[in-house]
């Protein structure tokens, strides 16, 4: 699931034209939204992965904690779109009102395309190697490379670290039994533990207050969401 939704991020057209394609861009725009609603996707991903290698009741908790703050996050980013809709119609007019869509950058389709390839590769040599236990801790470091890539594009500090936790975590899984009285203890930590990575790196970007957008105000930054 997770290699086929990264597929269809990679394939969208790159965006060549904007001028503020090295800039930070405001916590407002369609970039934010954008990134908050990919980083809860993954985030709810990871989680039910953990989940499902959980035995017994907390199996159960586990799922259910994933889904609501699954909903909250998502409702936090669809919030995002809303004050980035306020501000394209308070600044009416004017180009680019809630800034550029990193998304479409050729640097971001990249470094997408790169993380995908690497993951098909990596899979079938586990694969082929009768290293099928280590797969989703394999796909975690490469997720999280994927983040500390991403840096210069998305420019949010927070991400970076998110991703270096995630890189870290599970490679520090490796060491951990698959066999245990819960379940699938390695897959536990590294899909609860990835979604959690993940939702400390968006958390003040889906939580952030509604500014009051005026059309001669200036946009703050990012960096001070997700630093």
């Amino acid at each position: 699931m997770e290699v086929r939704f990264l597929l269809e991020v990679a394939i969208m057209p790159p965006d060549t034209s904007s001028p503020m394609r090295d800039e930070k861009l405001p916590p407002s725009s369609t970039s934010a939204f954008i990134g908050a609603l990919i980083i809860t996707i993954f985030a709810f991903i990871w989680g039910s992965v953990g989940s499902a290698a959980l035995d017994g009741p907390i199996a159960g908790i586990a799922r259910g904690i994933v889904v609501i703050v699954t909903i909250l996050y998502l409702a936090g980013a669809y919030r995002i779109r809303a004050i980035a809709r306020r501000a394209a119609f308070l600044s009416s007019g004017a180009p680019n009102p809630t800034g550029a869509n990193v998304f479409r950058s050729w640097q971001y389709v990249a470094i997408v395309v790169t993380e995908v390839v690497a993951l098909l590769v990596i899979v079938r040599l586990l694969v082929v190697t009768g290293h099928k236990d280590t797969i989703v801790a394999a796909i975690a470091v490469v997720v999280g490379l994927h983040l500390i890539a991403l840096q210069p594009v998305l420019r949010a500090q927070r991400l970076l670290w998110s991703g270096l936790a995630m890189t870290l975590l599970a490679l520090a899984a490796l060491a951990l039994p698959v066999i245990n009285p819960l379940g699938d203890l390695r897959q536990a930590v590294v899909g609860l533990g990835c979604a959690l990575c993940l939702w400390w790196g968006v958390f003040p970007l889906v939580t952030r207050r509604s500014p009051s957008t005026r059309p001669s105000a200036a946009p703050s930054l990012p960096g001070n969401d997700l630093q």
